[in-house]
């Protein structure tokens, strides 16, 4: 839901981006107050009552689907997959994920979500033709801290830095990072 706020954003007036801002932190802080989204538990039922329900009064199309995976036990968890039709030809997809796994540190939240990110976008790709497919783009985000960590007086991270991951976390997010550099290559 952030990812869908801020692109919003980047097409506004600034007394616009401002509001959207504001929305996307509220949003934000709303997730915050629902404490640990653990997969398969309430809270995490709760998060996707919530976004469905702010999703939906934005004018997107929610749909739901369910699965179930086991982690120490059949669990359910669910998808939240949206659509809003626009007027232009192109399509974008926009992956996020509201929950979190106590014991994988992001495992299957960084890595396996974006390999299907990714095979997504490549499915749809091979689809297209001419200027269209020359033309696609997937965009990844990931986080500075794949870089390490900074102290107060360190100077900020660049792109030139070598891949210093010191968490689980981080070392997933930089797997995935090289996961999409393999895809573009192959």
């Amino acid at each position: 839901m952030l990812v869908l706020a801020l692109s919003l954003t980047g097409c506004a007036q600034k007394s616009e981006r401002i509001q959207h801002g504001a929305e996307a932190l509220a949003y934000l802080k709303a997730l915050d107050e629902m404490g640990a989204r653990v997969a398969g538990t309430e809270s995490e039922v709760s998060a996707a009552n919530y976004i469905e329900k702010e999703l939906t009064e934005m004018g997107y199309k929610v749909e739901r689907k369910g699965f179930e995976y086991e982690d120490g036990g059949i669990k359910n968890s669910e998808n939240i997959i949206i659509e809003k039709k626009g007027t232009g030809e192109g399509t974008i997809i926009v992956g996020a994920h509201y929950d979190s796994v106590d014991s994988a540190n992001g495992v299957d939240d960084n890595g396996s979500g974006v390999a299907v990110l990714l095979e997504a976008a490549k499915n749809y790709w091979m689809k297209l033709e001419g200027k269209e497919k020359n033309d696609f783009r997937f965009l990844h985000v990931s986080t500075d801290e794949v870089y390490g960590s900074l102290s107060e007086t360190d100077p900020a991270f660049d792109e030139e830095k070598k891949y210093e991951p010191n968490s689980p976390y981080s070392a997933t997010k930089a797997g995935s990072d090289h996961l999409v550099r393999a895809y573009y290559h192959t």
